[in-house]
C-alpha cells in the first residue's frame, strides 16, 4: 500500500534537483493575449503577434499573495479532477465524478494479509467500500459512491455486520475526502496545454485506482514534450501524446466503463450469484493465476461471458 502523502513528498525532492525553481501554486490559464484590447506597448505587442501564430497559452498563477504571469512553452496541467487548467482552458470536463471518504483507525484486530473489498448496494450504491491493513493494529476504511460518501461511511462503520465488529473499539486519527472521475472527455491536449493523471480521466473505472495509469501517462506525456522542444516541430505535434495515450490505456479505460456499467444494474442478489458463481467453479485460482490489476478486461470479461450465459 503507498503512503501517498510520502511519495509526493519524494517526487517533490527529486523534481526540485532538475529545476530552477519550485513551488506550490495555484492558477489558471490567463487570458490569450490575442483576446485582449488595446493599450500595450510595442514590445508586448510583438509578442502578441507570436502568441497569436502559434496560439500558445500562458499562466496566471498566486503564490503567497503574488500574482505571476507565466509565459511557458508548454503547460501540463496535472491539478487533479477539478483541473483549474483545462477547464480554463474550455475543455470539456463533463463526467461521472465518485465521492470518497476514509478514515485511518488505530486499535484495530485484523487479519493484515488480506484487503477487505464490500460490495453492497446498502452502503455504496454505486461502487463499493474497503478495509485495507496498514500495519500491526491500524486500517484504513473508505467508501465511494455518486453521493453522499461520509454519511454511508459512517454507516458501514456502525451498522455492517461484518465492518462493525472489525472496527469495535477503533479510534479514528485522520480522515480524509477525494473525489474520482469515471471517464474522460475528448481531448486532453490543446494549443501548448496537455493534461495528465485525474485530470484527464486517466483512472481504472473498475477500482477508482489513478497511480499507475497517471505515471504511465506522465511518462508519454514527457516523451512526446522532449521531442517537441529538442525537434524542428510545429505545435500541433504535441498532439500525439493523446494518441498514444489511448493507444496504451484507452482500451482498458472503455472496457472498464462497459463493466461497470453493467455492475452497477446488478443488485445485491444478483451480486451475490456472481460471486458464487466463481467460488463453485473454482475460479478464484483462475483470477489469481492470470489476473491483472492493471489490465484486467481479458479474465473479468471471460468471466461475465461464462456466468451471463447460464442466465
Amino acid at each position: 500500500v503507498f503512503e501517498r502523502k510520502i511519495m509526493d513528498k519524494d517526487i517533490a525532492k527529486r523534481a526540485s534537483k532538475n529545476v530552477d525553481f519550485l513551488f506550490k501554486a495555484y492558477g489558471r490559464l490567463a487570458v490569450p493575449p490575442w483576446q485582449q484590447g488595446g493599450g500595450l506597448s510595442e514590445g508586448f505587442l510583438n509578442f502578441n503577434n507570436l502568441l497569436r501564430r502559434e496560439r500558445r497559452y500562458s499562466l496566471s498563477v498566486s503564490f503567497m499573495g503574488d500574482n505571476y504571469h507565466l509565459n511557458p512553452k508548454v503547460i501540463v496541467g496535472a491539478d487533479g479532477v477539478k483541473s483549474s487548467i483545462g477547464r480554463s482552458a474550455g475543455i470539456d470536463m463533463r463526467r461521472e465524478i465518485l465521492s470518497g471518504a476514509q478514515l485511518e483507525m488505530v486499535n484495530v484486530d485484523v487479519d493484515s494479509d488480506f484487503v477487505y473489498v464490500f460490495l453492497d448496494r446498502r452502503y455504496s450504491r454505486d461502487f463499493f467500500a474497503w478495509v485495507i491493513p496498514m500495519g500491526k493494529d491500524r486500517v484504513r476504511v473508505g467508501l465511494c459512491d455518486t453521493s453522499n460518501s461520509y454519511e454511508k461511511l459512517i454507516r458501514l462503520i456502525e451498522e455492517h455486520p461484518l465492518v462493525s465488529q472489525m472496527l469495535k473499539g477503533a479510534v479514528p486519527v485522520e480522515f480524509s475526502v477525494g473525489a474520482l472521475p469515471m471517464g474522460y472527455g475528448g481531448e486532453t491536449v490543446k494549443n501548448n496545454l496537455l493534461l495528465v493523471g485525474d485530470a484527464a480521466g486517466q483512472v481504472k473505472p473498475l477500482s477508482g485506482g489513478g497511480l499507475y495509469y497517471g505515471a504511465k501517462c506522465a511518462k508519454i506525456c514527457g516523451k512526446v514534450i522532449e521531442e517537441y522542444l529538442n525537434g524542428d516541430y510545429p505545435l500541433d505535434y504535441l498532439k500525439s501524446y493523446h494518441t498514444l495515450w489511448r493507444r496504451e490505456i484507452g482500451r482498458e479505460i472503455d472496457f472498464g466503463l462497459k463493466f461497470r456499467a453493467i455492475l452497477k444494474r446488478m443488485d445485491n442478489n444478483m451480486l451475490d450469484r456472481l460471486l458464487e458463481f466463481i467460488e463453485k467453479r473454482g475460479l478464484i485460482d483462475y483470477i489469481v493465476r492470470e489476473g491483472d490489476m492493471d489490465n484486467p478486461s481479458r479474465v473479468v470479461e471471460s468471466i461475465f461471458k461464462k456466468f451471463f450465459s447460464l442466465k
